[in-house]
């Protein structure tokens, strides 16, 4: 096999290994929000810190952050609700809420692993906020320094 062979094998597989991880976390994402239907956002930022005090910089996923908002453009991704609509909300998935919503801890639990954050990584790129609905999945570039 040549070099541009290879190349050309290369891009395949990947693209098809990105619909396929985007397919599959859509049909996870979906049983989260038919198990709880008053979520209706899920946002976290993915990306590898520029400097990390001379360790080595990995790529990490941050903390789920979860929402009733209708509008999930008024959800931050740490955990903030800045819309004004009277009893929607957003918070980060730790303590008790993360106990409230299993399903959604196990599926940020695996997004951490090695698997997942390959997955996520291949899926959505790095430096990225990543919003799932019932819809689907917005990507918007993350700035961070």
């Amino acid at each position: 096999m040549s070099l541009q062979e290879l190349a050309t094998k290369f891009t395949e597989v990947k693209s098809k290994m990105m619909a396929e991880g985007q397919e599959a976390l859509k049909t996870e994402f979906q049983k989260v929000f038919e198990a709880y239907p008053k979520i209706t956002v899920i946002k976290w930022n993915q990306y590898t810190p520029y400097f990390n005090d001379g360790d080595t910089c990995e790529f990490g996923v941050g903390s789920f952050v979860i929402s009733n908002a209708l509008n999930a453009e008024e959800v931050s991704s740490y955990g903030e609700y800045e819309g004004e609509t009277e009893g929607e909300w957003a918070e980060e998935l730790w303590g008790d809420t993360a106990k409230e919503y299993p399903l959604i801890r196990d599926l940020e639990n695996f997004c951490n692993t090695g698997i997942g954050k390959e997955i996520l990584l291949m899926t959505f790129e790095d430096h990225s906020i990543v919003t799932a609905t019932c819809e689907g999945f917005d990507i918007e570039e993350y700035e961070h320094e």
